[in-house]
């Protein structure tokens, strides 16, 4: 009895269809949709990669450039530190006070970095843009 009723069910069923043309219309629009979004984002991919290589050697010539500067922040930097307080673990600190001017340094260079991708992808999408 049940597999009557689905039988005729199944019978009974007759969907309509959309013509040919604006199924294959509405498809074309969708392929065409699908094929702009995917340049969209191989553009975006791209102009990325370039902004982080621009990134990389503004965040390299920083580092190039503040390094030589490191001895001389270490001993001003101890210098402070040992006028601060006599207290043994700021002179711990202060003797190795050349850490902390490798850690200026390497954050000089990150912001450099940073500020470097930031720029290069807004000008980047500038130049995009009719």
């Amino acid at each position: 009895m049940e597999d009557e009723k689905m039988r005729q069910l199944f019978a009974d069923f007759k969907p309509a269809l959309t013509p040919d043309a604006a199924f294959m219309n509405r498809v074309d629009a969708s392929l065409r949709a699908v094929e702009a979004i995917r340049r969209q984002v191989a553009a975006d991919k791209k102009r990325s990669r370039r902004a982080v290589a621009f990134a990389a050697v503004g965040g390299f010539a920083a580092g190039c450039l503040f390094s030589p500067a490191i001895p001389y922040l270490g001993r001003t930097i101890g210098r402070w530190l040992r006028e601060l307080s006599p207290q043994p673990a700021i002179t711990v600190i202060a003797d190795n006070a050349t850490v902390l001017a490798w850690m200026a340094v390497a954050g000089v260079a990150a912001i450099v970095a940073v500020n470097t991708y930031e720029v290069a992808m807004a000008v980047m999408s500038e130049r995009r843009r009719p």
